[in-house]
């Protein structure tokens, strides 16, 4: 489901789980299929998308080049659930603006802000599809 709106589709404990500072797991992969997965800290939700601050991505930004596709884990400890969408990567403008002000004051200098889409969501815990 191609861009879904995550403010009608989602339910508020999905909503809750994807906050600025929550540490979430970002799967991406290289255009052979060759996977990789890092944790990145949450930049929050804005206009119905997860943004991350890209400060130490090396593999990531490689597979993001050449395959937009990611999926990301969230959980609040109890519940569990997987996002798969599409990646947009940007290193000016509004997106990278917010995730430097976001990171000011941190050890962390953001060199790019990933703004990831929703496609689908599954409850890990259901092992079901919800959106």
């Amino acid at each position: 489901m191609t861009g879904c709106r995550l403010e009608c589709e989602m339910e508020e404990k999905i909503r809750k789980i994807i906050r600025k500072g929550r540490i979430i797991a970002l799967a991406t992969a290289s255009k052979d299929g060759k996977p990789d997965l890092i944790c990145v800290e949450c930049c929050g939700l804005f206009d119905n998308k997860i943004l991350i601050a890209d400060c130490q991505f090396n593999k990531t930004l490689l597979n993001l080049k050449d395959n937009s596709q990611v999926s990301i884990m969230i959980s609040n400890g109890k519940d569990y659930f997987q996002i798969k969408g599409k990646a947009e990567y940007f290193t000016s403008g509004k997106w990278f603006d917010k995730v430097t002000k976001i990171n000011e004051g941190t050890e962390y200098k953001p060199k790019g802000a990933l703004l990831v889409s929703c496609e689908e969501i599954y409850d890990l815990n259901k092992c079901e599809k919800v959106v």
